[in-house]
């Protein structure tokens, strides 16, 4: 009798401890996920971690140090920590300007005043001609601000305050410093939403010039950075989407046909941030024919982007090329 009451006395006090632990646990809080490991680590030195689980989904939301401090957080729909920096741009000017530079300057901003970490190499490829990053820092969204790009090669952002510049920087065209991660970072968030995205091709090359694509699918074998291979099926139509939802323009290139093997590439390209990825294809001409084509591949991501001109010759040229159709 007095085993069994020792017995109920434990279950008591294990069952007190897990009540406890639950009433702890505030009420809809969630431990979120970081698009990337800078926007993870400035969270933890900046001590914001709790007061980002508390945000909402899909919004964009202004956090306040214990130093004064805002700092704008955004949080994806699907609950992704997208965004952390100082709020220098307005939600007008991102609206009616989309640009991949925003929050890359706006984090960089942030680091450099309050978190100041290792990310120096990547950081310093952004470039001041007028101005500090105290200036920077120093911004409202409501000063005068213009952004041009260069060549394909760096974006310039000039401010000016009463008619005079205070700011001149260059941010270059290179997709790890403007995505804040690493390729290999890149690569597992590809990997990981591609399967997942609708498959709503866009723009018209793909279902007017490429129609025997339209209904295929592909066992692809994704080449990774990291030397590590991935495979998976999926449909050609949804590859396509998922890289243009992420700025990407679609090139159809028809390769030889050898032995009764049809051969070809999809070469989607990021003229603005600075990559390309290859989709290289390949199956029986009678298979490409058929109505619901399998196809085999192999592809490579985020590969930096070479000289445009180089590799697709002036527009006129494509335009002409009857094997690459744009």
């Amino acid at each position: 009798m007095e085993r069994k009451r020792l017995l109920c006395r434990k279950f008591d006090i294990r069952h007190a401890l897990v009540v406890f632990c639950l009433l702890a646990i505030p009420h809809g809080v969630v431990s979120r996920e970081y698009r990337c490991r800078m926007l993870q680590t400035a969270a933890t030195k900046l001590n914001m971690e709790q007061q980002i689980d508390n945000a909402f989904a899909g919004t964009t939301s202004t956090i306040t140090l214990a130093s004064g401090q805002a700092v704008a957080v955004r949080i994806g729909a699907d609950g992704e920590v997208e965004h952390i920096g100082l709020p220098l741009f307005s939600d007008m000017m991102r609206q009616q300007k989309p640009s991949p530079i925003y929050d890359c300057i706006e984090y960089a901003a942030l680091d450099r005043s309050l978190i100041h970490s290792e990310n120096d190499l990547l950081l310093q490829k952004i470039l001041l001609f007028n101005g500090t990053w105290q200036t920077v820092c120093s911004i409202q969204p409501t000063d005068e601000c213009s952004i041009s790009l260069r060549d394909n090669k760096a974006w310039q952002v000039i401010w000016r305050r009463d008619g005079s510049e205070i700011i001149n920087m260059a941010v270059p065209v290179d997709y790890e410093l403007l995505s804040l991660s690493s390729r290999r970072e890149l690569e597992q968030h590809f990997v990981r939403n591609m399967a997942n995205h609708p498959d709503n091709v866009k723009s018209d090359f793909f279902l007017s010039s490429a129609p025997q694509l339209a209904n295929a699918t592909i066992h692809v074998e994704m080449l990774l950075s990291n030397y590590s291979q991935q495979t998976t099926d999926i449909s050609v139509r949804q590859w396509v989407a998922y890289c243009e939802s992420q700025g990407c323009t679609s090139y159809y290139i028809n390769d030889d046909t050898e032995d009764a093997v049809a051969r070809g590439y999809l070469h989607m390209r990021n003229e603005v941030v600075g990559y390309h990825h290859l989709l290289e294809f390949s199956c029986p001409v009678e298979e490409l024919n058929s109505a619901q084509p399998k196809l085999r591949g192999k592809a490579h991501l985020f590969i930096p982007n070479i000289n445009g001109e180089g590799m697709y010759g002036s527009e006129d040229n494509i335009k002409a090329n009857k094997k690459l159709i744009r």
